[in-house]
């Protein structure tokens, strides 16, 4: 349980650090700490590790991670090119874990996504033309 109380002691420390975000209990013991608005993330966030460069293997997810904050923030993630060029930057991120949804199920939804949008944007065919 000491364990338990560290990690969540560690998880306030990086609140207080960055004076953003959040502090959550998933409720199995496990405390994580979050920062989920975009403005914090450019003006405290990548600042703090652009001063403090990270020096284990989880450098190259933070840059990715940077690199897509970075298309969100421009808006190119709304194109069915953005979000395939989101779905290339994660993949090699966080091996281990598990995703909530398959790349190739985002595809194919994205796919099914743009074959209606393009047919409820086609212009109406005029009957006898």
């Amino acid at each position: 349980m000491e364990s338990l109380a560290v990690v969540q002691r560690v998880a306030d420390r990086l609140q207080a650090v960055f004076g953003v975000g959040t502090v959550r209990d998933r409720g199995d013991g496990v405390h994580y700490f979050e920062v989920t608005r975009p403005r914090d993330l450019f003006e405290r966030v990548f600042p703090f590790f652009d001063r403090c460069p990270l020096r284990s293997p989880k450098k190259h997810d933070l840059t990715r991670f940077c690199e897509i904050s970075e298309l969100v923030q421009a808006g190119q993630h709304v194109s069915a090119k953005g979000i395939a060029a989101v779905l290339e930057m994660r993949g090699p991120m966080n091996r281990g874990g598990k995703r909530r949804h398959s790349e190739e199920m985002i595809l194919a939804t994205l796919r099914e996504w743009e074959s209606s949008e393009a047919i409820r944007k086609a212009p109406p065919v005029k009957p006898g033309g």
